[in-house]
């Protein structure tokens, strides 16, 4: 407590001593007060809509990704462009909204669901280097595979975790 400053101190000070004269005031726990109103639920018509576009959009990106590769396929101009553009804003989406399209619940499912996100981020942009013949493509798509294991491994470890 030497080395925080002063107003720290204080801060930390007036905060227990609050807390000790709000719980002498109860007898029991039955006593406190009540907790505040949870946040609306997951299924809340908003959420469903967001989710809605999410998927969407995650739909939109993975086509506009397949023209590229068709365009590609069939040597037509402007094909590495779709590629790119398509699959590098497909990792995108799946790095930031990830939890939208999972449909994750609580704070560890979004944080693995954000990590599944930069997997897929990794995999999607080593297709690209690879298909477009650059540097370092092999190298992130190994990068992304060993990541997407220990993803899997970790998801099947909770599965049996939560069937127990």
């Amino acid at each position: 407590m030497i080395f925080l400053p002063l107003a720290i101190q204080s801060a930390i000070f007036n905060k227990a001593q609050h807390n000790q004269s709000v719980m002498t005031q109860f007898t029991t726990i039955l006593d406190a007060p009540t907790p505040p109103p949870l946040p609306p639920p997951k299924d809340s018509q908003t959420y469903k809509w967001l989710r809605g576009i999410a998927v969407a959009l995650e739909i939109f990106l993975w086509l506009f990704g397949a023209i590229g590769v068709l365009f590609k396929w069939l040597s037509w101009e402007f094909s590495s462009e779709l590629i790119i553009l398509g699959f590098t804003s497909l990792g995108m989406f799946y790095l930031v909204v990830t939890f939208l399209v999972t449909g994750a619940r609580g704070m560890p499912q979004i944080l693995g669901a954000i990590g599944l996100g930069f997997t897929f981020l990794l995999l999607l942009t080593g297709a690209i280097f690879v298909q477009e013949s650059w540097e370092f493509g092999h190298e992130l798509q190994l990068i992304g595979l060993t990541l997407g294991a220990c993803a899997l491994i970790t998801l099947l470890f909770f599965l049996v975790k939560t069937r127990e």
